[in-house]
């Protein structure tokens, strides 16, 4: 923009003064409009070159005969007014598309972070590098019954972890890596420090003093310069597992006492006795047995009952 300003040596031809150096000025802009207001302003008195000056600007934007000042703004120009190029558009387009993209990743991840960190059926403790609590998710506050304002920022895994445990944990990582442990945090973290995959069976500790086991999986947490900035420690209920386990250590033990008594008969028994199955095969015999064939139990356990007699054939045919 560019502003004009023209004083007049004499008042009775000011307007005549104002009209020729304002059309001088726009010549480039308004051509025919700048000749005919010069014209005008040649005239035989002012008021004719006034009257030029007029058909350029409107009078009432004069400040006065004598000071004069008149923005000036060029057109716009083609390249202004030229619309966007297809290539253009299709930038635009494809630019808002991986935007959205990117904005639907990142709720698929949101959503699958908060599935994890609220799913009541293993807890998530994840720590700074120092061990202290800094997320306890649902599955934590279910399984040992503290909220997670009590123990974040408070506590480390090992403060709810059998001491007594760790401990053990501690002495046996001692001897197998050939290194000092010392018991307590380290112990839970040390081979995940160190990138050796770590899974392991402790027992837990509640609020209430009651424990439970559980089988835990440590991952070491690293920044993008491949520091250690927490650990994130996964825990199950083992319990139910553990039930199974003694069930089944109860039934095997029940077993092993009906093989003891029947065994004990088979024993005490005068006579020389064996059993077989249905096809004919020794299973078990006693040591009556054994004297009378002159061979011993696992000699006979798994032959043919029918080679125990001189006439095979015959025995076999009953």
């Amino acid at each position: 923009m560019a502003i004009l300003k023209q004083r007049s040596k004499h008042p009775s031809t000011g307007a005549l003064n104002v009209g020729v150096a304002y059309a001088a000025i726009i010549e480039d802009v308004q051509p025919a409009a700048a000749i005919k207001g010069a014209k005008g302003a040649k005239g035989a008195n002012g008021a004719k070159g006034a009257k030029g000056a007029r058909n350029v600007t409107d009078a009432s934007s004069l400040k006065d005969a004598n000071d004069v000042a008149m923005p000036i703004t060029p057109p716009l120009t083609s390249s202004a007014q030229k619309p966007a190029s297809s290539t253009q558009k299709f930038s635009e387009i494809t630019e808002g598309r991986v935007e959205l993209l990117r904005q639907e990743a990142l709720l698929k991840t949101g959503a699958l972070q908060d599935a994890i960190f609220n799913s009541a059926n293993f807890s998530s403790i994840a720590t700074d590098a120092k061990g202290v609590i800094q997320i306890f998710n649902v599955g934590a506050e279910r399984m040992l019954g503290y909220t997670a304002a009590e123990v974040m920022n408070k506590i480390t895994p090992a403060d709810i972890s059998d001491p007594q445990e760790v401990i053990a944990r501690a002495t046996s990582l001692s001897a197998e890596l050939d290194t000092t442990i010392t018991p307590g945090f380290e112990a839970l973290v040390f081979k995940a420090s160190r990138g050796i995959e770590d899974i392991y069976e402790l027992s837990y500790i509640r609020k209430d003093g009651s424990r439970f086991p559980a089988v835990v999986s440590v991952t070491a947490l690293r920044d993008a310069s491949d520091a250690i900035i927490g650990y994130l420690l996964i825990g199950t209920d083992n319990t139910a597992r553990k039930l199974v386990e003694a069930e089944q250590r109860k039934l095997d033990q029940q077993l092993r006492d009906q093989q003891f008594y029947t065994r004990s008969l088979i024993e005490s028994n005068v006579d020389a006795l064996m059993t077989t199955d249905p096809a004919g095969i020794i299973t078990d015999v006693n040591k009556q047995m054994e004297a009378l064939t002159g061979c011993t139990r696992d000699e006979l356990i798994g032959a043919p009952f029918k080679d125990c007699f001189t006439d095979p054939i015959r025995a076999e045919a009953g």
